[in-house]
């Protein structure tokens, strides 16, 4: 069975948000400066942010392959998220996004 891949669940994910009209963006957390030097911007952030309609509450979801495990940070980031107010959590495949987000679209 051929592993599906974490950039593929994310396109799903992200069309199925669209089609929910929720604002939303991929995060890029790191790049390469002109020099070569590698730089990120935030250790743990999600894979996608957003805003979720009505509320204004703040989404961040975290994109995991069936063996994927969140690292430490990433599970901080989530905490903190959920913790002050907005929706955090780890997806596996849209189902996910579908049932965490149930109560809030």
């Amino acid at each position: 069975m051929k592993k599906i891949l974490e950039k593929d669940i994310q396109k799903d994910i992200r069309k199925w948000l669209k089609e929910q009209n929720i604002f939303h963006w991929k995060v890029s957390n790191s790049g390469i400066m002109p020099s070569g030097k590698r730089v990120t911007t935030l250790k743990g952030i999600s894979d996608i942010i957003g805003i979720l309609p009505d509320s204004g509450m703040l989404l961040a979801i975290e994109i995991k392959n069936e063996e994927g495990t969140a690292s430490k940070e990433q599970t901080k980031f989530i905490e903190n998220i959920n913790n002050n107010g907005g929706v955090a959590f780890i997806a596996r495949s849209v189902s996910d996004c579908e049932e965490a987000l149930r109560e809030h679209i």
